[in-house]
């Protein structure tokens, strides 16, 4: 990851955009991993929301929850990412 600074201290889109997404990278593989372990403790929400349309009461908590938290903010994280990809701002290099 090169993080050089160009005058003023400011990235360049590019080195940016590349930055935005090697943190995306980061980001899905832990949210990947986490959510394989919700699942093995029946606490992923996702899982059933999509296998069962909703997460049956027995299966609700807060592990379930915190997955459900996760998932809105690893979206809201994907969105921004790769903002600076397809529209970059600030000055090119």
């Amino acid at each position: 990851m090169d993080l050089t600074r160009h005058r003023g201290g400011k990235l360049s889109a590019r080195q940016r955009a590349s930055r935005e997404r090697q943190g995306w990278y980061l980001h899905t593989a832990v949210f990947l991993v986490v959510q394989v372990v919700l699942w093995a403790v029946d606490a992923n929400w996702l899982y059933w929301r999509l296998t069962e349309g909703g997460v049956p009461d027995e299966h609700s908590g807060w592990l379930t929850t915190a997955g459900r938290i996760w998932l809105i903010v690893w979206v809201i994280d994907t969105l921004v990412s790769w903002s600076y990809t397809l529209w970059p701002r600030g000055r090119e290099a």
